[in-house]
């Protein structure tokens, strides 16, 4: 029996307490749920209905924007039953326990159904060079199923079935495919032509990065980019070039146009930081606003960035030392997608910073004229900066933040 039952039973029994309203007390959970197919993790699974103790608590469409959901205000003090089920696929089941956290993060990796009047084979996509490709379109017999290579396909047995990397006015290539016996094992290559996109960015010292890193543009385009995968471009005194346009689908992508636009003087220190509101890259959005009253780091950061990953396990840490006397860390990303920032973020629950998707047509990273990553406002209670610098270090930020705390 939980201690305050005992305690408020005890004075019922004396005649203290007419009731024991223990509800205010009660301890809520939250679970971080991702749905993937159990042999190919990219696969898209359209929908799934997501059951609590055997009773509907959503039915949820997991794409390639949306890999995961959070289920809030779960008993922890009870164990939850989890049901996954979606078409195709055989229903999935877990239990939860609860740590001490209140939380819990889980996979639910769905196994495909067996259709017995049906035939399998796994298809996978290559070019011409041999390297592969993952993450297109297919069509089979004329019908988009929603599936991404590779992926395993069933098929009519022995009757001709056409299978196409195929979206909308764009085609990349087929294979025509007549199987008699099942097979789970089987694998069939679908070859795909090449794509090369012109990319220009229209200054020799620009510098474009693919999914946050540098890539060589001296030929003028880019060969088989991979689908999802995120343009952003640089020039120096000029904001940073990104947002969702910048994503490729990998299936002839239009050029990108990219359209300067010369820094702000930024932020400095002594200066009000101005109040901005943005998207979370969890859920819901976050007002600087309402963190006034606390001292917050503003981090400036990208997933790829080599330094803002080693000085990550360090603010995490401090966060934690001083989350109850009022500290907080907003991280916003200007340079990477949303699907990679989102997806990035349940894959890591360790870190419980409020990182931010930074990607409007006017990023806060322009406003405060970011030039390299990562770079650092210390605001205190008042919103005033206090410190602007590059990557951190425990030695000489955790002082700072006791002072401004105690301020």
């Amino acid at each position: 029996m939980r201690p305050r039952l005992t305690v408020c039973l005890a004075l019922l029994s004396l005649g203290l307490f007419s009731s024991c309203a223990l509800e205010e007390h009660r301890e809520w959970g939250v679970l971080h749920l991702s749905v993937e197919d159990a042999l190919f993790s990219d696969a898209e699974i359209r929908e799934a209905q997501v059951y609590l103790n055997d009773q509907l608590r959503a039915t949820y469409t997991f794409g390639s924007d949306t890999r995961s959901l959070s289920i809030n205000n779960l008993d922890v003090d009870r164990s939850w039953s989890v049901r996954v089920e979606a078409e195709y696929y055989e229903s999935w089941s877990a239990t939860l326990e609860f740590g001490g956290g209140g939380a819990e993060t889980l996979t639910a990796s769905l196994e495909r159904a067996v259709n017995q009047d049906a035939v399998r084979t796994t298809i996978r996509t290559f070019t011409g060079d041999g390297v592969e490709m993952d993450g297109l379109p297919l069509t089979i017999n004329g019908e988009t199923w929603g599936f991404r290579t590779p992926t395993l396909v069933e098929l009519a047995p022995g009757v001709p079935n056409t299978i196409r990397v195929a979206e909308e006015d764009c085609e990349r290539g087929e294979i025509v495919l007549t199987l008699q016996d099942d097979d789970p094992s089987r694998v069939d290559t679908l070859w795909i032509t090449d794509q090369l996109l012109p990319v220009e960015t229209g200054h020799e010292e620009a510098m474009l990065l693919l999914d946050g890193t540098e890539i060589d543009l001296s030929a003028g385009s880019l060969l088989n980019p991979a689908p999802g995968s995120f343009l952003s471009a640089w020039r120096p005194g000029h904001v940073y070039q990104a947002g969702a346009p910048r994503i490729l689908s990998g299936m002839c992508d239009d050029s990108p146009v990219f359209e300067w636009t010369a820094l702000a003087e930024g932020f400095g220190e002594g200066q009000q930081l101005p109040d901005f509101s943005l998207d979370r890259a969890d859920e819901g959005q976050l007002a600087y606003h309402a963190y006034r009253g606390r001292v917050v780091l503003v981090n400036f950061w990208f997933i790829n960035c080599v330094p803002c990953q080693e000085e990550l396990p360090m603010l995490q840490d401090v966060l934690t030392e001083y989350r109850d006397e009022g500290f907080r860390i907003v991280a916003l990303n200007p340079v990477e997608s949303e699907n990679a920032q989102r997806q990035w973020v349940a894959d890591h629950p360790e870190y419980t910073l409020d990182f931010l998707l930074d990607l409007g047509a006017a990023p806060v990273a322009g406003d405060a004229a970011i030039t390299y990553f990562p770079t650092n406002f210390v605001v205190d209670r008042r919103g005033v900066i206090r410190q602007v610098s590059g990557e951190l270090h425990r030695e000489d930020f955790e002082p700072l933040v006791q002072q401004l705390l105690a301020e």
